[in-house]
């Protein structure tokens, strides 16, 4: 008899977990306790579970779709939220969850296209207009924003959100001028150089599509010799015209500059950058090709044609860069044929780099790096070396509270370079240049670098210091500068 009763209490009690276990309220209640303690994964399971016994469940079928955006997988959020708007055709809130899945993809037209739909059912959403404008700012069309944030406003002008992203959109519109000052101390083996620099610049974005700035340089420099032989103090200024086309996804610029100075154009070329993103892959190149007045102490410039490929995967970017170059025909030193005159100096350069997000916030940086530079002559007027090879660290940090916001970057590389000595014995060995007496040598060149800055903006004025150091043991600079940025 006691066994009996015993088998029938078990069988009661199994009965009863068996039906908590298979009660659709049990597992959200479960559901709704993992996503609180951010717990999105388990949260999943519990939330499939009542769409496996119920695949109707519409809420359900949200928490779903909220989860997964939450461990950042658009695509599954977007899956399940189509299937809570088939369910619930015309229900306003399952366009607005759609909407945002489709933004977090990054299919801004298709989102566009559904807060279009909640406008046809009532256009008196706020959050329709504000969702479309976001989508065009996103799109890099601020104009077109400006317009569909207006009419969210018109509907709701005390909503703080809607102010400040519309705020943003309206100073990106505006008039920006900016100035610069520091000064410029460089080091080398026979002299000094010290310069104050200043930097002005009017921009203004004219459109969707079109943006225009003009700048200004003015640089007062005085360079000293060791033996105070041909010191001299140097004015040069040069002033800069730039216009940029703007599409979705690139960004065609031009830009000439001229130096009454010097009376010579000082700059000109093309940019064209694009944009990509394939979920957690971003895509970014940037070809220029054009001219640079580079070294206007001993008037010395070169045109240039260089791409930089930037690749990131989550945490992680890898970047590369080439650059085939022509430098200006100057005097030069020919070590292979030992001649020494006026000629053309053509360059080759390539860089690459990985870094990884160990912190978002702070936003942490380190890394890897290395770098190739090489000229096919040696001039005295400009830094040209032979097969100069950096491989090196890096690490930066940023970090952001309310309007302030602190900068550092600290690199170090080991490297060398190839110089040629000449063998006062006659005896060159060691380059395949025993005709005119010399030999190849490898030069230590490790150097370190640092950079500090932090700002503070004061919409409609931003204000910015920073200082930065590059060391060598033949050369050094130390730059400093004080920037002021206005919105007109």
């Amino acid at each position: 008899m006691k066994l009996n009763i015993a088998i029938l209490i078990i069988i009661l009690f199994a009965g009863a977990s068996y039906g908590q276990n298979n009660d659709p309220e049990h597992w959200r209640a479960r559901g709704d306790t993992a996503r609180l303690d951010g717990d999105y994964h388990a949260a999943i399971q519990y939330y499939d579970m009542i769409y496996q016994n119920d695949s109707t469940d519409v809420e359900a079928l949200n928490s779903l779709g909220n989860c997964y955006l939450f461990i950042d997988k658009p695509k599954e959020s977007i899956y399940y939220f189509e299937l809570a708007l088939y369910l619930t055709p015309g229900e306003v809130q399952q366009y607005f969850y759609l909407a945002k899945a489709y933004s977090f993809s990054g299919q801004l037209n298709e989102a566009i296209e559904i807060y279009r739909e909640i406008n046809k059912i009532d256009d008196t959403y706020s959050e329709a207009w504000a969702g479309i404008g976001k989508m065009y700012y996103w799109k890099g069309k601020p104009k077109t924003a400006s317009m569909y944030y207006g009419r969210a406003l018109e509907l709701d002008p005390g909503n703080e959100t809607m102010i400040n992203e519309n705020q943003q959109i309206q100073d990106e519109l505006k008039f920006g001028f900016s100035l610069n000052v520091g000064p410029v101390r460089e080091v080398e083996e026979t002299y000094e150089i010290d310069a104050l620099i200043s930097k002005v610049k009017l921009e203004k974005r004219i459109n969707d599509h079109f943006h225009i700035d003009a700048n200004t340089l003015v640089d007062y420099s005085s360079r000293a010799f060791t033996d105070n032989i041909g010191d001299t103090t140097r004015w040069f200024n040069t002033a800069w015209i730039k216009g940029s086309w703007i599409v979705e996804h690139h960004i065609i610029s031009a830009h000439v500059g001229y130096s009454t100075s010097d009376n010579l154009f000082s700059a000109y070329g093309l940019n064209w950058r694009l944009n990509y993103s394939f979920g957690k892959l971003k895509v970014k190149n940037s070809i220029t090709a054009g001219y640079d007045y580079f070294y206007y102490w001993n008037r010395v410039g070169r045109k240039s044609v260089s791409d930089v490929l930037s690749l990131s995967f989550g945490e992680l970017t890898f970047t590369t860069s080439c650059t085939f170059g022509l430098i200006d025909s100057v005097m030069v030193d020919d070590i292979v044929s030992d001649t020494y005159g006026l000629s053309d100096n053509p360059y080759n350069a390539y860089a690459l780099s990985l870094t990884y997000k160990i912190l978002a916030r702070p936003a942490i940086n380190i890394g890897l790096s290395h770098s190739y530079l090489n000229f096919k002559y040696k001039s005295p007027l400009y830094y040209s070396p032979f097969d100069r090879k950096l491989t090196g660290a890096l690490a930066s940090v940023y970090y952001d509270y309310k309007k302030l916001y602190v900068y550092g970057r600290f690199s170090y590389n080991l490297g060398t370079e190839i110089y040629y000595d000449e063998d006062n014995n006659g005896n060159g060995n060691g380059s395949g240049n025993n005709n005119n007496n010399t030999q190849e040598v490898k030069m230590n060149v490790n150097n370190w670098s640092t950079n500090i800055e932090m700002g503070y903006n004061l919409n409609p004025i931003a204000i910015s210091v920073g200082v930065s150091n590059f060391y060598n043991p033949f050369y050094q600079n130390i730059t400093g500068f004080m920037a002021i940025k206005v919105l007109l």
